[in-house]
């Protein structure tokens, strides 16, 4: 993690996100609240394919901690990674 990422909780909370990320930190605080309640913390070993290209049942995500990968599988089978998300992104 460098410097600029944020640092969320590493405990299994659900951390306040949502306040310090836009779109979210222009919500009011009761649909923060809302927010944060629907939302699940989960932890995912390294390595773990979190969604698949084109797939309708995934849900969006916000990493906390490390980072994530997106690839994606070339013509010739490969995969490639076409960028990293990290704590914070959306």
């Amino acid at each position: 993690m460098t410097s600029d990422e944020p640092s969320f909780p590493n405990d299994g909370t659900k951390p306040d996100i949502f306040r310090r990320l836009p779109p979210f930190d222009k919500l009011p605080p009761e649909k923060l609240r809302e927010l944060t309640e629907l939302s699940e913390v989960k932890k995912v070993s390294a390595g773990t394919q979190l969604l698949e290209e084109l797939a309708e049942d995934s849900s969006p995500f916000i990493p906390l901690h490390g980072r994530v990968a997106l690839k994606k599988i070339g013509s010739n089978g490969k995969s490639l990674t076409n960028h990293f998300l990290i704590p914070g992104d959306i």
